[in-house]
């Protein structure tokens, strides 16, 4: 069967490579002009944002919001734009390379489907107030190591909520490979604290650890003004 699988697969080759099979169009025929060239690079960098850009089943798709007082809706509810520090800033936090992309401060009116799931997160889970932090992780080591991004969140009314109740579960929570990368987002429920006058934040990381649990790196405190 494998020495008669191999010509029918190499046969199927040629055939899907036939030219009768890409045609010529005016599009793959145009001229690679200046316009051109600025128009493809333009949709691709489109498409690479999009590809990075994951809406959460959990919250509001925030991606157009960026101006202190905008609100937006979607399927999972209304979000309401109370602060923002939109400067990405990198940290080494030993061998973990950790880029804070944006922070963003919201109110939250979930949808209705979405309240009993908030029940666990807030004592007023129909309207809430959030922190959200979009993060890029890498473990620039050749050996495996654990992590979080945000062990603990402080304002600057003294509230802290730790990690752990982070509910966009994006998976920046734990072991990362030699080399890996991952980005995404969290977001931490705040409810003792005016976001009407929030000042800064602080993020503390966790430690770096080995595959043994073993600290090899301590954490690193983050302070956000806005």
């Amino acid at each position: 069967m494998k020495n008669l699988f191999i010509p029918l697969s190499l046969s199927f080759l040629l055939i899907s490579c036939s030219p009768t099979d890409n045609p010529v169009t005016e599009e793959n025929t145009a001229p690679q002009t200046e316009e051109n060239v600025e128009k493809n690079n333009t949709k691709q960098t489109t498409n690479e944002t999009s590809k990075k850009y994951s809406n959460s089943p959990q919250a509001v798709n925030d991606q157009t919001v960026v101006e202190v007082g905008q609100t937006y809706e979607d399927a999972n509810g209304i979000i309401t734009l109370k602060a923002i520090h939109h400067t990405p800033e990198t940290h080494e936090v030993g061998p973990i390379e950790l880029t804070i992309k944006d922070v963003k401060v919201f109110n939250y009116l979930p949808s209705n489907d979405l309240i009993d799931y908030f029940h666990g997160f807030t004592h007023d889970e129909e309207n809430f107030n959030y922190v959200k932090a979009r993060v890029e992780v890498k473990n620039t080591s050749d050996q495996p190591v654990k992590f979080s991004p945000l062990g603990l969140l402080e304002t600057n009314e003294g509230e802290k909520v730790s990690g752990d109740q982070d509910f966009y579960l994006e998976n920046l929570i734990g072991e990362y490979a030699s080399a890996e990368v991952r980005e995404g987002n969290l977001g931490l429920v705040i409810e003792e604290t005016s976001v009407e006058n929030i000042e800064w934040l602080k993020i503390i990381t966790s430690d770096v650890l080995n595959t043994e649990n073993n600290a090899i790196h301590k954490a690193k405190e983050l302070k956000i003004e806005f």
